[in-house]
């Protein structure tokens, strides 16, 4: 009897644990209502674009040494079940350059802090290709005028990715995009 009633207490904690934390203390598996909660609390707001969700206003991330917030447009996607399975962060470059970033220092510094701060939390990356150690602007400009940055980290049932490229010409110059992503993994592996 006792076994019974300790199995049928285990079940139902195991029922009551949330779900697996992941970017700003959201879990995987939430539900839309779930998230605009949680958000709200962060005082951002849900805003549907095609078939993703977009946080509203923009999510500035401030690190320790960098002077200027990084500025992100955060986006989220849905299982067919309804529930948060990928959130993805769009550096906001534009707007970067509007406050006098040039787009080969915001590569510096962003690059740079961020994959940091991505190692500091995940460890090592399972995988990692391009310059994404100690990127400096003057190989930015002078000997690599086209560079990229794909890492890889796995951490508790989610998979953590941080890609980001440099060089590609536009009407304004040089263009420099950044994106992290964060996908529930439900097999255990990649």
């Amino acid at each position: 009897m006792q076994i019974r009633i300790l199995l049928a207490l285990t079940l139902a904690m195991a029922g009551a644990l949330p779900a697996q934390s992941t970017w700003n203390q959201l879990s995987f598996g939430m539900s839309l209502e779930e998230l605009r909660a949680a958000l709200l609390q962060q005082q951002l707001h849900l805003q549907q674009s095609d078939t993703e969700w977009q946080a509203v206003p923009r999510w500035d991330l401030s690190l320790p040494g960098v002077k200027f917030p990084f500025h992100f447009s955060v986006r989220f996607s849905f299982s067919n079940a309804d529930r948060l399975e990928r959130i993805r962060l769009f550096l906001q470059t534009d707007l970067h350059r509007a406050e006098g970033v040039s787009p080969s220092d915001l590569a510096t510094i962003a690059a740079t802090a961020i994959h940091e701060q991505l190692l500091a939390k995940y460890g090592a990356p399972l995988s990692q290709s391009g310059l994404c150690d100690a990127l400096v602007t003057e190989d930015l400009n002078a000997k690599s005028p086209h560079a990229e940055c794909r890492a890889l980290w796995r951490a508790a049932d989610q998979t953590i990715t941080l890609q980001w490229s440099y060089g590609e010409e536009n009407a304004r110059g040089r263009r420099f995009l950044l994106t992290l992503s964060y996908l529930v993994s439900r097999s255990g592996g990649l």
